[in-house]
């Protein structure tokens, strides 16, 4: 690797050591400094595209959003991608790009599309909930991607720059489920708020730390006799559940649920 790519390198991290600062002046700064340094450096472009949506610089943040890395699409070379010039009448393949909380969270948009003609590729966890939701839509997991005929396609997280381009954009975004029934088990106490929760990775050592708390730190701020606190932690959590309990004296309610793949039953605990 060139020292000016290793350099380049350093500096962009450098720029996410201030971002989980809170620092963005100086996280703007190493970013810049590393593209000097690389201009092809797309972690620096895409982390500058971070920045700058959240400041609502939607214009030049989508452009830089766009130098993630994204999956091969598989698709044929007669799929073409989509942009809004294009026929609105033709089906249009949006695809999934990340884990199942990004989509949950690009998929807000779905409260403000207009155009009926996209074909959504998303989780099979998710298709129940989202058809529940949005019928008019068509959802559909990557299984079945010949059952439908569609000239274009367009990546789910590109699709936000043709609806978002102002903050009063974002505002209409209303990232709200109907209410899915299940015969579940909750709190009679009256007044009662259930709350649900999540504290652990069960990934690799190193990215679960990043991604886990210690439950007794995470749920001491959070007691109150109004609240009802039930587990949707997937996982060996009979430690903490006991830890809570010993320490706090309150119960942590975990119902018989694979919260991994069944994610229509936490929903409809949560209020």
């Amino acid at each position: 690797m060139p020292e000016s790519e290793h350099n380049s390198n350093i500096l962009n991290n450098f720029g996410l050591f201030y971002r989980e600062l809170g620092d963005d002046i100086k996280s703007h700064h190493f970013f810049s400094k590393a593209l000097d340094l690389n201009p092809n450096n797309n972690f620096a472009k895409l982390n500058i595209g971070l920045l700058e949506l959240k400041q609502y610089n939607f214009s030049s943040g989508w452009a830089n959003y766009n130098f993630r890395d994204k999956p091969p699409t598989n698709l044929s070379d007669e799929i073409h991608e989509w942009n809004e010039g294009y026929i609105p009448t033709e089906k249009v393949l949006i695809l999934n790009e990340q884990g199942i909380g990004d989509q949950l969270l690009f998929l807000h948009i779905l409260t403000i599309l207009k155009n009926k003609n996209f074909i959504f590729i998303v989780d099979k966890r998710l298709i129940n909930i989202y058809k529940l939701n949005f019928p008019e839509i068509n959802f559909i997991t990557d299984n079945n991607l010949k059952a439908y005929d569609y000239k274009f396609y367009i990546y789910l997280g590109d699709l936000l720059k043709y609806f978002i381009k102002t903050r009063s954009d974002l505002i209409k975004i209303k990232p709200t489920f109907q209410k899915i029934k299940k015969n579940i088990s909750l709190s009679k106490k009256s007044n009662s708020v259930n709350i649900g929760l999540s504290w652990k990775s069960t990934k690799s050592k190193t990215e679960s730390k990043l991604r886990s708390v210690d439950i007794l730190s995470f749920i001491e701020p959070l007691i109150d006799d109004s609240l009802v606190f039930h587990s949707l932690q997937y996982g060996d959590i009979e430690k903490d559940l006991n830890l809570v309990e010993k320490n706090f004296k309150i119960k942590i309610l975990s119902q018989n649920i694979d919260y991994f793949n069944d994610l229509e039953m936490p929903i409809s605990i949560i209020n």
